[in-house]
């Protein structure tokens, strides 16, 4: 059990370590690392495409929740070697970010803890959203899609968007795509085994260009000019499918 003493003296020995800064300093170096964030941008690049997924219903693909528990033991495996450094196993970690939480909602937010080189009571909330920000699975998601339009911004992108059971020509349908809403008109001559090609765009305009390709997609198809779209008939993998068909769409 970490008592207020041993707290303190926590504290101390962490300022000591910090080189000049503040008694939380080796802990956030630590995350802050060259080497750990090569590391993180490393696994981000692998696996980026895995986020290039439409869903339609809104729904996610599980694999998602399977990379970000890969990228949340990135985040574990680093804070244990930055705990061996800092000479503090796990249990007394979670004691002694008690103690800073206690710190926090019982002491003025500008009052200076003593021998921590000026660590102030109201920053554990901010050392704390550091220290937890890999466990916050929309946060990931970002770092993900931001990742993936990167990725894309010198390229042409078509998506392959599957058209629910029920919807036929002419209909609306909705889907996600990197976080973001788009709503579509099914093009004429495209159903189930139908596909729909339409001209991608660079994503180097950014996420103002992907509403208005979306737009554009709307209006060229209520105005009836479904010249614009080519229907190529994929009938023969269909027939491996259970869901219908697929429209493919350029979201740039």
């Amino acid at each position: 059990m970490l008592s207020a003493d041993d707290f303190d003296r926590k504290l101390s020995q962490l300022a000591i370590m910090a080189n000049g800064g503040t008694s939380l300093e080796p802990i956030l170096r630590g995350l802050q690392s060259f080497d750990f964030q090569a590391q993180v941008q490393e696994f981000v690049v692998a696996n980026a495409s895995a986020f290039e997924a439409v869903c339609p219903d809104g729904s996610q693909p599980l694999v998602w929740t399977q990379y970000h528990n890969e990228y949340r033991r990135l985040f574990d495996q680093q804070l244990d070697v930055i705990l061996k450094h800092v000479q503090m196993d796990h249990e007394t970690f979670h004691e002694f970010c008690g103690w800073l939480q206690e710190c926090q909602e019982n002491l003025d937010e500008d009052y200076e803890l003593p021998d921590t080189n000026g660590l102030r009571a109201g920053e554990f909330y901010a050392f704390l959203e550091v220290l937890t920000s890999s466990e916050n699975y929309d946060r990931f998601l970002q770092v993900m899609f931001a990742e993936v339009a990167r990725q894309q911004s010198q390229q042409s992108v078509e998506i392959d968007v599957p058209v629910p059971e029920g919807l036929s020509a002419g209909d609306a349908m909705a889907v996600e795509y990197m976080g973001t809403r788009y709503e579509f008109i099914v093009p004429e001559g495209c159903g189930a085994g139908g596909a729909a090609s339409v001209p991608g765009h660079s994503r180097g305009a950014g996420r103002a260009r992907q509403l208005g390709a979306a737009r554009a997609l709307q209006d060229r198809a209520r105005a009836g000019q479904a010249a614009a779209l080519v229907c190529a008939s994929r009938r023969a993998r269909s027939a491996h499918r259970k869901h219908p068909g697929n429209a493919v769409g350029a979201l740039g």
